[in-house]
């Protein structure tokens, strides 16, 4: 499978269990997908906007906030 079917797989199974309420796993893992293609070219291409250590703790606090118990669904 694709990495867009993984993403869909691993969203629709936290949705199931209620992690995160997502009713349409689909478009929501082609912009997670979308997302990670987008800044990794930013990131290759060492585009002068994006602060690399920046990005890496913004997305860390964005993982770690965005799936833990407490601070409501996705």
């Amino acid at each position: 499978g694709s990495i867009e079917d993984l993403a869909e797989s691993i969203l629709r199974d936290a949705s199931e269990r209620g992690f995160v309420g997502i009713s349409d796993v689909h478009t929501v893992a082609l912009a997670i997908v979308g997302g990670v293609e987008r800044l990794t070219w930013a990131w290759l291409v060492e585009d002068e906007r994006l602060d690399r250590d920046t990005a890496a703790m913004e997305l860390a606090a964005l993982f770690f906030k965005g799936i833990s118990m407490g601070h409501g669904a996705l």
